[in-house]
């Protein structure tokens, strides 16, 4: 049985791990999004951009706030 032994310090592939020694990022990302036209506030929900949600008074694309 032969095994492959894979260097993955030199990762040509970006975003694939934390890296060595360095602090966490954090989740990133705003905690609630604002109606750009009539400032209603919503919780930011995780993985969906503010950009794609709709306000639920007027229907106007919400913004990170």
């Amino acid at each position: 049985m032969e095994v492959e032994v894979v260097d993955l310090r030199n990762s040509p592939t970006p975003g694939t791990g934390q890296g060595v020694g360095l602090p966490k990022r954090g989740e990133g990302g705003r905690d609630s999004c604002k109606c750009p036209v009539c400032g209603t506030i919503v919780s930011h929900s995780r993985g969906l951009p503010c950009t794609k949600q709709k306000c639920p008074k007027c229907g106007s694309p919400m913004v990170g706030a």
